[in-house]
């Protein structure tokens, strides 16, 4: 008779991983809605939540959303538009340059440069709204943008003016001014705080606030010309001026009366979407995910992006994946639903596992630990053996252990387990019921104890009428004999029965006591 086993299978529902793509990108971060920006450490490219690839890493610059656009760009060349929802409309073929200033749209268009220096406009897929005819452009506001007209006449430099949506003069037209005078420097229109659109505009060394009609505004003007237009600028060190991306003014501030007006951008880039999740989540220390409540284990990750209730954008080693968390995953656990004991020594389980499909194809690897977080048993397939030795047998009990998975070096959460256990003598001992005494009254009695398993036993100890001997092992279906010496008075009589107390104590399992009565014999004097 052997260990007893009785199987048990049982589904376990629990979060399974696989990799949409795995971790090879030296930087990834969500760009916009569904689209995550990537790099291969040099170039950039982007791809869905689900690991659609929109744009391989072939590109120097993805400039950032503006009004639900992104322009692609290889030095400063445009290659692609690509809209809110990864739509990419190609321009590989028009030769446009773009300014790396301002690389976005604004009010629906984008100032490029075309083969022969001069600048136009484009709409987001990319046809051309206004013509190539300026010799510099500054991206649209309030309505107008601030372009430059070139000059063959005066040595080509040019005056500055503002254009409408058509292309048309809008103000600034030299019939305004002097024929002496010389419009140096126009700059996007913005927003003061009390809400009046204004332009900075240098005339000949004059500058000067006008509204969008071309007039002065206010009584603000100072002299001074820059050695060169940034836009961090400081005129004759007494006026200072700040011009964001696209040149609207940011701020003036006139350092002598410290007079300053702050003013509003009207076109700011497009706030990058965070993603919602309701069931991915990071840990505490952005190293593990929780889906539903349930982790990963810990330090498995380096980072974790929640993208939605499906993605998340996962950082390995070093390097960027795309990882698909599925809710229905379902391992089959074969286990014993209990095993039935006889003896105090290692037990040998066998556990099989049946994991989701998607796993079956890839490096899987199962490790089993005890309560104590010990190692018992390791697998890189679906069977597993591991061996038990429960501190105490008791008739009933269970040990708890665990069931840890890994896919492709992804370690999923432990999976509590538990196996029962029963524990069924299988030392016997037997005893002669009758013995004839010699003529001192003395006997030897034997005891026999017997191992009723295939199974060999642990150190037991005997004891019979309170004298006990040590066994190192019964053999498995074998016996021991142990002889006790005793002696027996009858009295008058002729046959005497005694019961005596036999104990059997088996390392780690349960005392058996037996009790046995054994009918004793006078000795005449006249038998041999």
């Amino acid at each position: 008779m052997g260990v007893f086993t009785i199987l048990l299978s049982c589904n376990m529902v629990a979060q399974t991983v696989s990799w949409k793509i795995k971790p090879q990108y030296t930087s990834a971060e969500v760009w916009y809605e569904n689209l995550i920006r990537v790099s291969d450490g040099s170039q950039y490219g982007l791809i869905r939540f689900d690991g659609t690839e929109i744009l391989p890493c072939e590109y120097e610059t993805i400039a950032d959303y503006c009004e639900g656009y992104s322009v692609v760009l290889n030095s400063d060349k445009l290659v692609a538009i690509v809209d809110s929802k990864g739509k990419v409309t190609e321009l590989t073929n028009t030769n446009y340059r773009v300014s790396k200033e301002f690389p976005y749209f604004s009010e629906g268009v984008l100032p490029v440069m075309n083969e022969t220096g001069k600048w136009g406009y484009i709409n987001y897929t990319g046809s051309l709204t206004i013509d190539f005819k300026f010799s510099s452009a500054l991206p649209f506001s309030h309505g107008v943008a601030s372009v430059r007209y070139p000059d063959a006449k005066k040595g080509g430099g040019g005056y500055f003016t503002h254009i409408d949506s058509k292309g048309n003069i809008r103000h600034l037209n030299l019939s305004q001014f002097k024929s002496t005078d010389k419009i140096t420097f126009a700059s996007s229109f913005s927003k003061t705080e009390k809400g009046l659109p204004v332009a900075l505009v240098l005339i000949s060394d004059s500058w000067s606030f006008r509204d969008l009609s071309g007039n002065k505004v206010g009584g603000m003007s100072f002299k001074g010309i820059p050695s060169r237009l940034e836009k961090n600028m400081k005129i004759n060190d007494n006026y200072e001026l700040k011009f964001n991306d696209r040149w609207e003014l940011a701020s003036y501030k006139d350092l002598k009366g410290n007079q300053e007006l702050i003013f509003t951008s009207s076109h700011g880039l497009d706030k990058r979407v965070s993603p919602t999740s309701q069931n991915i989540s990071c840990g505490i220390n952005k190293n593990e995910v929780i889906y539903n409540g349930t982790a990963f284990l810990a330090t498995t990750f380096d980072e974790v992006v929640p993208l939605n209730n499906s993605y998340a954008l996962v950082k390995q080693t070093g390097k960027y994946g795309l990882m698909e968390v599925e809710s229905d995953g379902k391992f089959l656990v074969e286990l014993p639903e209990y095993i039935e004991l006889y003896h105090h020594t290692p037990i040998d389980v066998q556990m099989k596992l049946k994991v989701p499909n998607k796993m079956n194809s890839g490096s899987f690897k199962v490790q089993v630990y005890d309560s104590s977080n010990k190692l018992i048993g390791e697998s890189d397939n679906a069977n597993v053996n591991f061996r038990v030795l429960p501190n105490e047998l008791k008739e009933e009990f269970s040990l708890d252990f665990y069931i840890e998975n890994s896919f492709e070096n992804i370690k999923y959460s432990r999976i509590p387990q538990s196996i029962s256990f029963r524990y069924k003598p299988t030392l016997r001992a037997s005893i002669p019921h009758y013995y004839k005494l010699d003529a001192d009254g003395n006997v030897k009695i034997t005891v026999t104890v017997s191992n009723e398993s295939d199974v060999p036993s642990d150190k037991c100890t005997i004891s019979f009428d309170g004298e006990s001997r040590t066994i190192e092992s019964i053999p498995a279906n074998g016996t021991k004999v142990l002889t006790f010496g005793r002696n027996v008075d009858v009295g008058d009589n002729d046959k005497k029965s005694q019961s005596y107390n036999i104990r059997i104590k088996e390392n780690g399992c349960p005392t058996q006591n037996f009790s046995r009565t054994i009918t004793f014999e006078r000795h005449y004097a006249d038998e041999n």
